[in-house]
């Protein structure tokens, strides 16, 4: 009886800095793009696809797949399973489904996303996007207190869950919200609350305040300052300046030569983006995420791309 060979194993796949081509197998596969404008291509079985920064293709392929492109403009494919396609940072990108049931979730960006054959479930996200959930029936969530998403061929339109929205003129509260700048250089502030706090474009300045924040620096040279909470601060495409506070706080430089103090806590530092950074840990069981050519200080774990 003729043997057949075996099917190859699963794969994981990191890139680099650089532009690269990741390509899987028929198992569930696991590729990470790195820095880069990467292209990753899942093939079959049910991948796991991260695109990392830059402008980056993911292609799902056959199987159930869950597709992250993060930081980047980004294009998103599904393929011939149910999937999840997921934008985790900033960009303006493109998300498609494939033929049959997916869930499709921008972010803060003007996107582009098409549903597709079969009955999706799509959330736009901040951003003036642009949505065709397809064939089927479809439900569409959009956030009706940022830039209202044109849609067509939704069957179903929610209004997704969210907290207050107020401009940086108007100032934070004592509440909950998300404080939006504008195109030029903002002064935001969260004051109390669980706030989110974003830039936009200028050269920002974004202070989170009580509470457990989240700010974002997007485009220009920003100042982003935690606060006594446990934040997740990500600076952008700018050279920024973060300074975390006295909790735990997720700290992400984003592209730039940035510098970055994580303060007292237990912080979790990325700088490993496009550019030479200075970070000083603080007091504190911190671990930073940081290329070779990155200046740090006071960190107690140091790990790698």
């Amino acid at each position: 009886m003729l043997a057949l060979p075996a099917a190859a194993p699963a794969v994981t796949r990191r890139g680099s800095h650089g532009a690269e081509r990741l390509t899987g197998t028929v198992r569930a596969d696991k590729m990470y793009g790195g820095g880069g404008n990467d292209r990753l291509a899942g093939l079959g079985g049910a991948d796991r696809l991260v695109g990392g920064t830059g402008n980056d293709t993911l292609l799902g392929g056959a199987g159930a797949d869950r597709l992250d492109g993060s930081d980047g403009d980004d294009h998103l494919v599904g393929g011939a399973g149910d999937d999840l396609l997921v934008e985790s940072r900033f960009g303006d990108d493109r998300l498609a489904g494939g033929r049959v049931d997916d869930t499709i979730k921008g972010a803060r960006g003007n996107d582009r996303i098409s549903g597709g054959p079969g009955n999706d479930t799509i959330w736009g996200g901040p951003g003036k996007d642009a949505v065709d959930c397809g064939p089927g029936y479809d439900t569409l969530y959009v956030n009706l207190r940022s830039d209202r998403a044109r849609s067509t061929g939704c069957e179903r339109i929610r209004e997704e869950a969210d907290i207050a929205s107020r401009p940086c003129s108007a100032g934070g509260t004592g509440a909950p919200e998300t404080v939006l700048g504008t195109n030029g250089a903002d002064t935001c502030r969260g004051e109390g609350g669980n706030d989110d706090v974003e830039g936009a474009g200028g050269s920002d300045r974004l202070f989170g305040g009580a509470g457990n924040d989240r700010i974002f620096g997007r485009f220009g040279d920003d100042l982003l300052v935690g606060g006594p909470g446990n934040d997740e601060i990500e600076g952008g495409r700018g050279t920024d300046t973060i300074q975390g506070g006295s909790g735990a706080d997720r700290l992400n430089g984003g592209f730039g030569n940035d510098r970055v103090d994580g303060g007292p806590g237990n912080d979790s530092i990325n700088v490993v983006y496009n550019g030479s950074d200075r970070v000083d840990c603080g007091p504190g069981r911190d671990t930073v995420l940081a290329d070779r050519s990155d200046r740090l200080r006071n960190c107690e774990r140091i790990r790698r791309p």
